[in-house]
């Protein structure tokens, strides 16, 4: 009897999927929501992050004659004067890691970009630095 019992449950179970199977090849589900907003998320945030690249340039500056035991902190810190700092690198020797004396501020925006260029001669690390529009070949 229990034989019985357990082949009738598998038939209606196979039974069930067949119909299931046959439901979705006529009626496919239709996208969700969801997953449309999340394409749409990220169509946005890949347009924000290139617009984002172009203008950098344009809010970023080089500083020159950097002491050479000057950290990122020490940059950053300094910049902070003249509005929101985004990022700094300092270009290194690739063999010893040492300062090349040459780093790259990137603000938030341009304007705090133009108020930096007024930093020129201010002292970071008791060395005076200049600070200018970065070369073309740069970053």
């Amino acid at each position: 009897m229990d034989s019985n019992l357990s082949q009738q449950r598998m038939e209606n179970a196979r039974s069930e999927i067949g119909t299931l199977k046959r439901k979705s090849a006529l009626n496919p589900e239709p996208r969700t929501s969801h997953l449309v907003r999340s394409e749409q998320e990220e169509v946005e945030a890949e347009r924000k992050k290139l617009a984002d690249e172009e203008t950098r340039m344009l809010r970023t500056v080089q500083v020159v004659a950097l002491h050479p035991r000057a950290d990122e902190r020490d940059i950053f810190e300094h910049f902070q004067k003249a509005g929101k700092v985004c990022d700094v690198q300092i270009i290194r020797d690739a063999r010893t890691g040492k300062s090349r004396g040459v780093c790259y501020v990137e603000f938030a925006d341009a304007q705090a970009c133009v108020k930096s260029l007024a930093l020129t001669g201010s002292y970071v690390k008791g060395q005076p630095i200049h600070v200018q529009q970065p070369q073309q070949g740069g970053r």
